[in-house]
C-alpha cells in the first residue's frame, strides 16, 4: 500500500484550486517534468483565477466583433476590405487566433496533450477549443486545395466557448446535450409541421411572395435571342397564369427560366405593388417571382418567418437579402 501510495504521489503533482484539487501528471510529453520551470510557470498560469476570466472576456469581445462584420456591400471572397469596420474586425480577429492559441499551448504543457489523466484532450469541452485553433492555423497557413472561406466559418464557433468558462452556462450546456437523445420525437414532429407549412406555402404563396427584380416581364426559354423581343419568347403571360397548350409557342417543351438583374448592387426582395416596400432600381425591371416547389419553400418557411411576421405585425416591410 506505501508503495502505491507514493507511486501516485511521484504521478502527478497537485495544487489547490478553488476548493478542490486539480492533478497535473509528474511527466508530459515524454520530457516535460512538474519541477521544470517553463512547466511549472504554465501549471500557475492555468491555475490562476484570472486566468480563465480574461479568456472569457477575449470570447466575448470576439463574439461582438463578429457580430458587427458588415456584409452588406461583399465581395465573392469575402468583406469587402475598404469597409473600416470590417478591416477592424479581421485585425481583432486574427489578435483573438493568437491569444487562443497561447491559451492552448499554455494548457498542453501544463496538463499534457492527449494521454494520461488530466491532459488537455481528455476533456470534451478542450477537444473543441483545440477544432477552433486548428481551423485558425489551416485559415492563416492558407493551404492550396483547402477552401478558407469553409474554415472561417469555424470562427462562428468561439462564442461557444463561453459555456464551459461560465459555470453555471456549463451546467445547463450539460444538462441540455444529455437531453437531446429524448427530444428526437421533438425534432422529428417539428420537421413534420415545418413540412405541412412548406406544401402551404407552396399552394397559397406561389409565384406572389419572394419577389426579385427581373430583367424580363416574364420568364424566357434563353437570354441570347430574348433581350430585343422578349415577347416572342414568354414561358408565362405577364399576369403570371400559365399559357394555353392551344397558344402555346413551341411545339416541344423547354426549359425555361427568369433572368435576375445581375446590376442589382445588394440583390434584395422586392415588392411588385407600385409605391409599397423596396422598388425596382434600375430601368426596365420589373418585379416578378415563383413559389412553385415545396422543398425550397420549407426552407423559406424558416428563412423568412422572421421578416415576414414583422411586416404583417408592425407594417413596415423588411428587406431580406439574397432570396432568388
Amino acid at each position: 500500500m506505501g508503495d502505491a501510495k507514493a507511486h501516485h504521489q511521484e504521478s502527478f503533482q497537485s495544487r489547490y484550486i478553488s476548493g478542490h484539487f486539480r492533478k497535473f501528471q509528474r511527466i508530459i510529453l515524454g520530457c516535460l517534468i512538474a519541477k521544470l520551470p517553463v512547466r511549472k510557470v504554465c501549471i500557475q498560469i492555468v491555475t490562476w483565477k484570472w486566468f480563465d476570466r480574461f479568456i472569457v472576456a477575449c470570447v466575448i469581445f470576439n463574439t461582438i466583433i463578429l457580430a458587427l462584420t458588415d456584409y452588406t456591400n461583399a465581395w465573392a471572397e469575402g468583406p469587402n476590405a475598404t469597409i473600416w469596420i470590417n478591416s477592424f474586425n479581421d485585425m481583432c480577429n486574427s489578435v483573438s487566433f493568437y491569444i487562443f492559441l497561447i491559451e492552448a499551448l499554455v494548457k498542453i504543457v501544463a496538463m499534457g496533450f492527449c494521454f494520461g489523466q488530466g491532459a488537455y484532450l481528455s476533456d470534451g469541452w478542450n477537444r473543441f477549443d483545440f477544432l477552433i485553433v486548428i481551423s485558425g492555423l489551416l485559415s492563416i497557413m492558407n493551404i492550396k486545395g483547402i477552401k478558407v472561406s469553409f474554415i472561417r466559418v469555424l470562427r462562428v464557433m468561439r462564442p461557444l466557448r463561453t459555456l464551459h468558462s461560465v459555470p453555471g452556462l456549463k451546467i445547463l450546456t450539460n444538462s441540455l446535450l444529455a437531453s437531446l437523445p429524448a427530444l428526437a420525437n421533438v425534432f422529428v414532429l417539428l420537421m413534420f409541421c415545418m413540412l405541412i407549412f412548406g406544401i402551404l406555402g407552396m399552394e397559397i404563396y406561389r409565384g406572389a411572395y419572394h419577389f426579385r427584380c427581373r430583367i424580363t416581364p416574364f420568364p424566357v426559354s434563353y437570354i441570347d435571342l430574348v433581350q430585343a423581343t422578349p415577347e416572342q419568347y414568354m414561358c408565362l403571360l405577364p399576369d403570371g397564369t400559365q399559357i394555353d397548350q392551344n397558344i402555346d409557342v413551341w411545339d416541344t417543351p423547354q426549359d425555361c427560366f427568369w433572368p435576375i438583374d445581375a446590376s442589382e448592387t445588394i440583390p434584395l426582395v422586392c415588392n411588385e405593388q407600385a409605391g409599397v416596400g423596396r422598388q425596382c432600381e434600375a430601368p426596365g425591371t420589373v418585379c416578378g417571382s415563383n413559389f412553385d416547389e415545396a422543398l425550397p419553400e420549407q426552407a423559406d418557411v424558416n428563412q423568412n418567418h422572421s421578416p415576414w411576421r414583422h411586416c404583417n405585425s408592425v407594417g413596415i416591410w423588411t428587406n431580406p437579402p439574397y432570396i432568388s
